[in-house]
């Protein structure tokens, strides 16, 4: 583990101490730094890059979970994102996806950190019909009502909730 993983303050001056004395040659030292460590590593929770909050919490009961659970497997890209018809013309459409600022090649040297932003999005759309009127207000209007009924009924509960759970859960700093 780094120490820009969690540890704060102790954990830099641990891995600054094993880092003097492996210069000075001094594996008792070491080894009693590594042991301390590793005490301070069980206690706190398992750091995570936004890829894998994004993964916990909206794909771990999914079928395609599955792919997490191989060896060394870790999401390095995640961004789910659906639209949805709400009208049986399918004219009347709701969108939402989740994306995270890590890079392939951020992922695991910069897991943890809080200035990467995971970004949630949100859009009701309706797109006129081609042999009626279309208008504007009340359309407008429409998609108000859906938005505000969608995000209390649906996003709220089961996208915001549980990425803010797992990040909690996970302490990210």
């Amino acid at each position: 583990m780094r120490p820009h993983d969690g540890l704060g303050g102790e954990g830099v001056e641990h891995h600054e101490s094993i880092e003097s004395f492996k210069q000075g040659n001094r594996q008792d030292l070491i080894d009693k730094e590594e042991a301390e460590l590793t005490i301070l590593q069980e206690y706190l929770p398992q750091q995570m890059t936004r890829d894998e909050i994004i993964a916990e919490a909206l794909f771990s009961s999914n079928p395609l979970s599955c792919l997490l659970d191989l060896p060394s497997a870790s999401p390095i890209g995640f961004s789910p994102a659906v639209v949805v018809a709400l009208s049986d013309d399918c004219r009347t459409q709701a969108r939402i996806g989740v994306e995270s600022k890590t890079s392939v090649g951020e992922s695991q040297k910069h897991k943890g950190r809080s200035d990467e932003a995971i970004s949630l999005f949100f859009t009701i759309r309706q797109y006129p019909s081609s042999t009626e009127k279309f208008d504007s207000p009340a359309s407008f209007e429409k998609q108000c009502r859906l938005a505000e009924e969608l995000m209390a009924e649906k996003i709220i509960p089961n996208f915001v909730h549980p990425l803010n759970s797992v990040i909690a859960q996970k302490r990210i700093t």
